[in-house]
């Protein structure tokens, strides 16, 4: 047993060193680059479909704003209050 778990780490160790003579720290941070690139670039694809028409919307503010009219908030203020019962939300 213990020779078998000897020889399965010296597998592994050689291996390692394989991968190790096609790497180097350049290749991995070219790599990262390229990356870090592709994922700014999704970023940027997702938000152009989340917002098609480039309004430069506040998705906070609209969130924020539609938050105080389902609690009933922004009614309160004048004193109102229109969605004492609020209908239930449907997506």
């Amino acid at each position: 047993m213990n020779a078998e778990t000897m020889l399965a780490m010296k597998r592994g160790a050689g291996a390692l060193k394989d991968i190790h003579k096609q790497l180097n720290i350049d290749k991995v941070d070219q790599t990262m680059d390229e990356i870090r690139e592709e994922m700014e670039r999704t970023k940027e694809i997702a938000e152009a479909i989340s917002n098609p028409f480039n309004v430069g919307v506040d998705v906070d503010e609209v969130r924020n704003g539609a938050f105080c009219l389902f609690s009933g908030t922004a009614f309160s203020r004048i004193g109102t209050d229109l969605f004492a019962h609020p209908p239930p939300l449907s997506l």
